[in-house]
């Protein structure tokens, strides 16, 4: 059961079980005992602490794991996670954005391909790509020269390895990367076709 979960849920999952183990040898009361009073009650005191929804639903998540029975059906359970929704929201991941176009500019700049040392033109390259693909560097670090294909319209990059991002049975990214006649200078294609040729 365990291969099924990635390294960072074992984690979360190992926090709320410990705090909730802690918990117990200070009330000095049974920690196999994963009632539902007991889990109100566990879950409370982490709302209290200040503990966010998303918090919440991870340490619920671990206690059913130990439960023996299924606690998310309750309708105490229930309830207090709507609630706590309601008043403790997941905070967004980004509180502000920032303007590209300084760096689109340079990376304009950074033209023609041929002027740039190796080392810019790999970073103009990197840039390119995570701006213009939006995808995460965990995802671009899986680009392997032999799933790029290229044709007249540009290049399409196919991600067959698994991304932790993306769940087990979702399909793989395919990166279509269209040549950018109107301005070069920020073609993603064309820096890319031309980083393969010089390294």
């Amino acid at each position: 059961m365990l291969k099924a979960w990635e390294e960072s849920t074992i984690k979360q999952y190992n926090s709320a079980l410990r705090l909730r183990w802690n918990l117990n040898i200070k009330e000095n009361s049974d920690p196999f005992d994963v009632s539902i009073p007991k889990v109100l009650k566990f879950l409370t005191i982490r709302y209290k602490e200040g503990a966010n929804y998303g918090t919440l639903n991870s340490s619920g998540s671990a206690l059913a794991i130990i439960a023996t029975e299924d606690i998310r059906a309750n309708d105490l359970v229930k309830k207090f996670f709507k609630g706590s929704l309601k008043t403790k929201p997941n905070k967004p991941r980004y509180e502000s954005t920032w303007d590209v176009d300084p760096v689109l500019r340079k990376l304009q700049e950074w033209f023609p391909l041929e002027s740039l040392s190796l080392k810019q033109l790999s970073q103009k390259l990197a840039l390119l790509l995570a701006l213009g693909t939006a995808h995460r560097l965990q995802t671009l670090a899986l680009i392997k020269i032999s799933n790029i294909t290229s044709s007249d319209k540009g290049l399409e990059i196919r991600i067959p390895d698994r991304v932790k991002s993306l769940g087990i049975s979702s399909k793989r990214p395919i990166l279509k990367l269209p040549f950018f006649k109107e301005k070069p200078g920020l073609c993603i294609a064309k820096t890319l076709r031309y980083y393969l040729e010089v390294t």
